[in-house]
């Protein structure tokens, strides 16, 4: 359909359904007819001269829309007329007849303008037209100035007597009841688009699901061509690596291709027969034909997707995704039709189960490049495995483990897991597949920690840039001649653009954990957009050849602004992938980034502040650091000028790229002999150890004796920040650190070279973040999402202490695993934290949320408006609480709190001496297991294991000294203020003992008439309690059968909420601080 684009901004196999479906819904055809005949009149009476008046503007009309007294040619649409107070549902922007929607010149880029214009009035949709061609683009969208919908209905409006399909798209896409507001608030077209986006996620729910087996498959086609008696590790380990390298170019070819982004066309015969659909539309003919064993054994399909397709495109393309020159097996061996028909057919198709034939291409057009990630990130810190002997798979509890069957009893569900010898499976060990703590991002949470980091920054420099120019506005506003205005423009014009190019494309961001690169793509996005922004915010044409095409600086940012480090060698290849994928041109090669992208271990490194010789300043280097990277940086500004727009370039600057590694060999040697010498047990002989840092010959590094320091820092993958990125470091360090670190418990003995001030943490994610602050400049930001135990466990202080002693502002969202989650299938409760760094202030301003709890419902607007409560802290203050609270109500209740002088824990029985059987008695018991209420008791609860009757362990006893009433705290111990305070200060899991005796109150302040309130108060509660319970009865694991009395408090929320009055006059509480209180998430409660 000429007349139809959705370019991107929908799921084509959303839409394609979407359009079907409507076709069968009432849509009278005399209501379109009618429309179609007004329009059609419209446009025959128009003259091109009043074309905004006399035909775009009745279009809208006959479409429904409302709107007030038009500003220019910017239209804002409402479904009701605007005095009824509804809100707006869009904003059009009109140009003249004829223009090119497609334009990217400056002052006629017409997407940003409507971008721009629906972002100023508060809406999330853009509408852009010429009349005949009608668009409309989403605001949120990650590239709203690309992505877009279109329907051409000049043909309809000149050539036709009778709406026709594309003016049945119109009416369709543009017809105000698709912008109307539905009960929840949303607009019909918001509803579409979230449909849409669930139709790409089960696309990517659907790759993901086959990957491991295709996966497999081409190892199994690798392995059959090598025909080995025997495969060692690093054999296997060859055939792993270069089957994903492989599984990665045939996505690059389904990706790029769908979206036209080959350097080739269809007229080109050499491409269009051996084009990647094209392999796999006939390897599913001859598998749906059953022909698959007449050519099992051949290899023309192996020919023409590695020898044909591979180097034609590598012809342009380059970029190192498609050179077998370091790829042994790729290089060496093949993979025959019986295994790589299947593979292609998979990659590309879907089954239909009853027929098992494949039928329904798979659309590859909706696959997100942030979420490439989310399909193949799980692959790759697996190995290769060839079952030595029979071994069975099975699954407990999310684990997978592979067992020898010798020995071991088979079930009837074991069966189709059974692996026979010679058999590959794929895990991090032979037996085990773990839980590596890396947990894939969602694509809202990143794009929040963008905005908030690689977001300020461009504010900032826009701020910066509107300093810098305000003599030229000035002096603009004041100029009389249009030519004079014209001069001032363009000097306005070149100093925006000598602005970028030295001060925004000089930003650097780095993910030091970067797995498939998902931060990175979307840091990607929005430098670009922002570029973009600043060039075309002064919206006049210019003489000069201004690029403002969104492409052009996505290439741009990603060669020059986007770092990353990761572990895993083929991660960093997924990472490459990813970010060639948004910046590929059809007419230029794939960009070099090898040297922004690195493979290592960011933690363990060091660097020349920690690399000394006694007395020598300069051991290392000879001279200062600075003038020793002076030549290196004169290669790395030749790498920069040379580009990649050709494969030739490309090469060079691999070469240039050579040559700067060659030129800091010698020091990376040093670097890896003195921290190797630590791991191998310290540096015994400091006058041998300042002979080798002194040396300038690299051969002095090439003896037997070192071999052993060479191992370890092979093993270890040192990774040395400043001689890996100089060109960062010569200007402080990075700008922008973001991602989302492994949550990993680790020894600290591996880390102990490198980790300076966290190390008692014994966490990847604390070493991550401490790694990636202290290589960010002063004046930088972070950004980074990790577990709530940030600001909860006192395993934590030293990561805690460390980010706020090093920060001017912190802000700190808390995230609840209930009744939604941040990680969809992972119960973990996390905490996103994003700040300035500034190791000169004197003091932190910390911004805190409120425990964050929301239903799946409200994810879309979960990171929209968060409420924030601050405080200041000064930067020598250390070991204080961070509370998770959001608002100023509650900082003045917990401020209350804690103007009592003594706490639950002073009341306690004291175990010295002889204790009474009164004493002893003393006592109640809380339930440990906290969801939305906690409950303490002044009875054992019903609890029978296997028919015996036993005590639960989820309840635990608090005895208190005999002078207490214990109605006081098992009062206290069921309120809401209670439930609050643990929320606030715990880390959410299990009501722990330490919080309740760290809760402030003084027990002697309450008077005999407030005791006996509360004793009745309790009395009640209690009885209500039991009269309310149940019986529930289940299987547990590790005991068996047990029944247990069930307790609801919710339904006794009358009674607690007087508790709660009760206390809030001990604590001086207002009326409304009380009520906030009783009313705490209280629809999670009550379960609303």
């Amino acid at each position: 359909m000429n007349f139809f684009d959705n370019h991107y901004l929908f799921s084509e196999t959303y839409i394609k359904e979407y359009i079907e479906q409507q076709k069968h819904e009432d849509i009278t055809g005399q209501d379109i007819l009618n429309k179609y005949k007004t329009i059609k009149e419209w446009h025959d009476e128009c003259s091109d001269s009043n074309w905004f008046t006399d035909f775009i503007r009745p279009v809208l009309d006959t479409m429904g829309f409302k709107y007030p007294p038009v500003k220019d040619n910017i239209i804002i649409l409402y479904t009701n007329p605007p005095a009824s107070g509804d809100r707006p549902v869009a904003v059009l922007y009109a140009v003249s007849k004829g223009f090119n929607l497609d334009s990217k010149k400056k002052g006629k880029y017409y997407a940003f303008n409507a971008v721009k214009a629906a972002k100023e009035n508060g809406v999330e949709w853009a509408m852009l037209t010429n009349g005949y061609k009608w668009r409309i683009y989403n605001t949120r969208n990650v590239s709203p100035y690309e992505n877009y919908l279109e329907v051409d209905i000049e043909d309809s409006v000149n050539n036709m007597e009778s709406p026709d399909e594309a003016f049945t798209l119109f009416n369709l896409f543009f017809n105000v009841r698709t912008y109307y507001r539905e009960d929840d608030g949303e607009l019909v077209i918001e509803k579409i688009k979230e449909d849409s986006d669930k139709k790409a996620e089960q696309i990517d729910d659907f790759l993901r699901g086959k990957a491991e087996e295709i996966l497999k498959d081409l190892c199994y086609g690798f392995k059959e061509n090598m025909g080995y008696e025997k495969y060692d590790r690093t054999t296997c380990r060859m055939i792993y690596q270069d089957a994903i390298t492989l599984l990665f170019r045939m996505l690059f070819f389904g990706y790029a291709e769908s979206r036209g982004l080959l350097p080739c066309s269809e007229e080109d015969v050499d491409y269009r027969d051996n084009s990647f659909f094209k392999l796999c539309e006939e390897a599913k003919d001859v598998l749906n034909q059953g022909k698959a064993h007449e050519i099992k054994n051949g290899f023309d399909f192996w020919d023409r997707l590695d020898e044909h397709l591979r180097i034609y495109v590598d012809r342009t393309y380059n970029g190192g995704l498609f050179d077998n020159s370091d790829k042994p097996i790729l290089r060496e061996y093949r993979i025959a039709n019986g295994w790589l028909i299947k593979c292609l057919a998979e990659i590309a198709y879907k089954k239909d189960r009853k027929t098992n034939s494949y039928i329904e291409k798979i659309e590859y057009k909706d696959l997100s490049v942030r979420n490439l990630g989310s399909i193949y990130e799980g692959l790759l810190e697996f190995n290769l495995f060839i079952a030595d002997e029979r071994m069975v798979k099975r699954i407990s509890k999310g684990k997978v483990q592979y067992l020898k069957t010798q020995g071991l009893t088979l079930r009837k569900s074991d069966e189709p897991n059974i692996i026979e010898p010679g058999d590959i499976y794929l895990s991090q060990d032979v037996t085990e597949r773990k839980d590596t703590g890396s947990y894939y991002t969602p694509e809202d949470v990143v794009e929040y920690i963008v905005s908030n980091t690689v977001g300020r920054k461009l504010e900032e420099l826009k701020n910066e840039l509107k300093e810098l120019l305000k003599t030229d506005f000035d002096a603009l506003a004041y100029e009389p001649t249009d030519s004079g205005k014209k001069r001032i423009q363009r000097r306005i014009d070149e100093e925006t653009v000598k602005f970028i190019e030295d001060k925004v494309l000089s930003l650097s961001v780095i993910d030091s954990a970067m797995g498939s690169g998902h931060f990175l793509v979307n840091a990607a996005y929005r430098l670009a957009n922002g570029i973009v922004d600043i060039l075309c915010e002064n919206n006049w044409e210019s003489d000069e050849d201004i690029y403002v095409d969104i492409g052009h600086w996505k290439r741009r940012v990603v060669e020059n602004c986007i770092y990353g480090i990761d572990i895993n060698p083929l991660a960093v290849m997924l990472a490459k992938l990813s970010l060639w994928l948004i910046s590929a041109s059809n007419d230029k090669a794939l960009s070099f980034i090898d040297h922004h992208l690195k493979v290592g271990n960011s933690i363990i490194g060091t660097d020349r502040h920690h690399v000394k010789v006694k007395n020598e300043k300069y051991p290392i280097f000879e001279v200062s650091y600075e003038n020793y990277m002076e030549p290196v940086m004169k290669k790395y500004k030749v790498l920069k000028k040379t580009g990649s727009a050709t494969r030739e370039d490309v090469k060079k600057q691999q070469e240039i790229h050579d040559e700067i590694n060659q030129m800091l060999e010698l020091v990376k040697k040093k670097y890896d002999y003195y921290l190797a010498s630590l791991y191998a047990g310290g540096i015994q002989d400091e006058m041998k150890f300042a002979d080798v840092l002194r040396s300038k010959d690299i051969n002095d590094f090439k003896t037997e004796e070192m071999e052993p320091l060479w191992k370890i820092a092979e093993e270890k993958k040192f990774f040395h920040w400043e001689l890996e990125f100089p060109e960062v470091f010569l200007k402080g360090g990075f700008d922008v650190v973001i991602g989302n670190p492994p949550y990993v418990d680790v020894q600290d003995t591996e880390f102990r070279y490198s980790v300076y001030y966290t190390l008692s943490s014994r966490n990847l994610y604390a070493y991550m973040m401490e790694n990636s602050i202290e290589k960010s400049k002063n004046g930088g930001v972070y950004g980074f999402i990790i577990p709530l135990s940030l600001v909860t466990s006192p395993k934590m202080i030293s990561i805690k202490n460390y980010v706020i002693k090093r920060s001017r502002n912190i802000w700190i969202n808390s995230y609840s695993i209930r009744p939604a989650k941040i990680f969809q299938n992972v119960d973990q409760r996390v905490c996103i934290i994003y700040g300035s760094k500034d190791i000169l202030s004197e003091c932190v301003n910390i911004y805190t949320t409120k425990y964050i709890m929301w239903n799946s419902n409200q994810r879309k607007q979960l990171f929209n408006n968060v409420e924030y409560a601050s405080l200041t802290y000064p930067h020598n203050m250390s070991n204080f609480d961070i509370y998770k609270v959001g608002t100023d109500i509650e900082l003045s209740i917990l401020k209350k709190l804690n103007m009592k002088e003594h706490r639950i824990g002073d009341y306690l029985l004291n175990n010295d001496g002889e204790i009474s059987e009164d004493e002893l008695e003393n006592h109640i018991f809380y339930h440990s297991a906290v969801r939305y209420w906690i409950k303490a008791l002044n009875f054992i609860p019903e609890f029978i294991n296997e028919g015996v009757e036993r005590q639960s362990s989820k309840y635990k006893p608090i005895h208190f000294a005999k002078k207490i009433n214990k109605n006081i705290p098992l009062a206290l111990l069921n309120t809401s203020l209670f439930f609050w305070y643990w929320i606030i200060t715990s880390d959410c899991r299990d009501l722990m003992f330490e919080s309740i005796q760290n809760f402030r109150i003084n027990m002697d302040e309450f008077d005999d008439k407030t005791i006996a309130t509360l004793e009745i108060l309790c009395e009640n509660l209690m009885r209500s309690y039991i009269d309310n319970s149940e019986i529930k009865t289940c299987n547990m694991a590790t005991i068996g059968q047990v029944s247990y009395r069930e307790f609801h408090p919710k339904y006794r929320k009358e009674i607690i909420d007087k508790i709660d009055d009760v206390f809030a006059k001990h604590y001086g509480f207002t009326q409304e601080e009380c009520e906030f209180i009783k009313s705490y998430e209280i629809k999670f409660r009550m379960g609303e």
